[in-house]
Order: C-alpha cells, then sequence, then structure tokens
C-alpha cells in the first residue's frame, strides 16, 4: 500500500506522511506508483486523473485520521469525497466513473494529439493518455483528416 498526496505545500502533509509510513503504508514517490490518494476536498489535477484509471482509492483525510485511532488502515468506501461540486463543475459523473471495474481502459479508441506547451507536461499527458488505453498520434490530423469516414472520430 502506497499513497500520494496532491500536494507538496499543503501544511499537515509531513503530519498525514508520518501517519501512514506508522500504519505501514509506504508514500508514493510519483505519480505512477500509487494505491491511495488522500485529499482534503475533490480537485482535478493529473494525480487525480491517474488515480482514477489506476483504480486506486481516493480518500478523504478523516481515512487516515480515524485509522491511525483504530491503529490500522480502515475500509477506504466510508472515506469517500463528495463529488456533487465537482461533478457539477466539470460536466462529469465522477461517482459513475469510480464504479467501472476496470478504469485502465476509459480511452480505448480513443486518439489523442497533444499540443507541444500543454500543462502539465506533454509527458505527464503522455503517461495519463495511455495508462487509460488511449492513443497518442505523433502526427497532427487536419480536421478534415479526422472527420474523414472510417476514423475512430467520424464514428
Amino acid at each position: 500500500t502506497s499513497i500520494l498526496n496532491i500536494s507538496l505545500y499543503y501544511l499537515p502533509l509531513i503530519y498525514y506522511i508520518f501517519i501512514y509510513r506508522d500504519l505501514g503504508g509506504i508514500v508514493a514517490k510519483d505519480h505512477t506508483d500509487f494505491t491511495h490518494l488522500v485529499l482534503p476536498q475533490l480537485v482535478r489535477t493529473h494525480k487525480l486523473l491517474f488515480a482514477i484509471s489506476k483504480s486506486c482509492h481516493i480518500v478523504s483525510e478523516k481515512w487516515l485520521e480515524d485509522s491511525k485511532n483504530a491503529k490500522s488502515f480502515l475500509p477506504e468506501n466510508d472515506f469517500r469525497l463528495p463529488f456533487e461540486n465537482f461533478n457539477q463543475k466539470y460536466g462529469v459523473d465522477l461517482e459513475n466513473t469510480l464504479q467501472v471495474s476496470d478504469r485502465s481502459k476509459l480511452m480505448k479508441n480513443k486518439c489523442f494529439w497533444v499540443t507541444p506547451r500543454v500543462v502539465p507536461s506533454k509527458k505527464i499527458i503522455t503517461e495519463l493518455i495511455e495508462s487509460a488505453g488511449g492513443k497518442l498520434e505523433r502526427i497532427r490530423r487536419s480536421k478534415a483528416q479526422i472527420e474523414a469516414p472510417g476514423t475512430a472520430a467520424a464514428q
């Protein structure tokens, strides 16, 4: 079990790392190697998107607090963050998405072309697309090529 927190500047980060380690968890070094994402609230970041595509647990800080008091990791389902504001802000249904059993295929049969100056970096966006089963096009197609019969976008 490993953890990745949303922000290095989040003040209680060190406190939560100590709790997690005391319970036997391992702190992840980056966005590619974690099983839990602990957040004070849902925020759309590449870490959240990786957590979704990797089928990781997305939990509130209360999970760590209550696990500390119980002296063992508690069931994650009791510590889900509220989705309503996030869903409304981004026009998604995160709860429905999280119920998909194999989220590593959310972007299967989808092709993407990433602009050179995308934020976060093109490297991270590429990893995210590929981790969710999508394909990255190396050469940008014209609108006519994208809409041509027989292409994924036209179907």
